[in-house]
C-alpha cells in the first residue's frame, strides 16, 4: 500500500514538473521579439501552431528569427526567418536572442516622414520590398535595432529604415 503512495506521489510530481515550463512560457515572447533557436539537433518549422501541422523546414540551434504572431494560449509563435515568415515554432525550444541590440523602448505610433517608404522582409535597403507606404502614413514600432525598425503597417510585419520615422 505504502509503494503505491509513493509511485503515486512521484507521478504526480512529474506530471507537474511537466506542465511548470509549458505555463511559464505562456507569456515569454511577444511580436517584434528576437530569438534564437536552442536546440540539440533540428527544430522544425511547421505550417502552423500544432504538431499536427506539416513540417515546412528544419533549423539548427542558433538560428535567429523575429516573432511575428503568437498563437492563443502562447506556446507557438509565428516567427520570420530569413525570407520566410510563413512558419511557426514551439516556444520551448526558443530563447531571447541577447546578442541583438534590440530597443523596445523606442515602441509606439510613427508617422512617415519621407515621400513614402517601403516595408522589408529584412532589416536591408536590398531586401525583398513587402508593401510601399505613402508619406505622412502611421505605422506602428514594435522594436528597433541598427537603424531599422521593426514596424506594423495594417496587418502586415517589416522592417522600415528608423530615420524616415517620427514619433506621434
Amino acid at each position: 500500500m505504502r509503494k503505491n503512495r509513493l509511485t503515486a506521489l512521484l507521478l504526480a510530481l512529474v506530471l507537474m514538473a511537466s506542465i511548470l515550463p509549458v505555463t511559464a512560457l505562456a507569456a515569454s515572447f511577444k511580436v517584434g521579439d528576437h530569438v534564437v533557436v536552442n536546440v540539440d539537433t533540428l527544430l522544425r518549422y511547421r505550417s502552423g501552431p500544432g504538431t499536427d501541422c506539416s513540417v515546412l523546414a528544419k533549423y539548427p540551434n542558433g538560428t535567429k528569427a523575429v516573432v511575428q504572431q503568437v498563437s492563443p494560449k502562447g506556446l507557438w509563435f509565428r516567427c520570420q526567418v530569413g525570407a520566410r515568415s510563413d512558419g511557426w515554432f514551439w516556444g520551448g525550444y526558443l530563447k531571447l536572442d541577447k546578442s541583438s541590440s534590440s530597443n523596445s523602448s523606442n515602441a509606439g505610433n510613427y508617422v512617415v516622414s519621407n515621400r513614402g517608404m517601403f516595408v522589408n522582409l529584412r532589416a536591408s535597403a536590398g531586401g525583398a520590398i513587402i508593401t510601399p507606404v505613402p508619406d505622412g502614413s502611421s505605422v506602428k514600432v514594435i522594436s528597433s535595432a541598427n537603424g531599422w525598425s521593426y514596424v506594423q503597417f495594417g496587418t502586415t510585419y517589416g522592417y522600415m529604415m528608423s530615420h524616415f520615422l517620427v514619433k506621434k
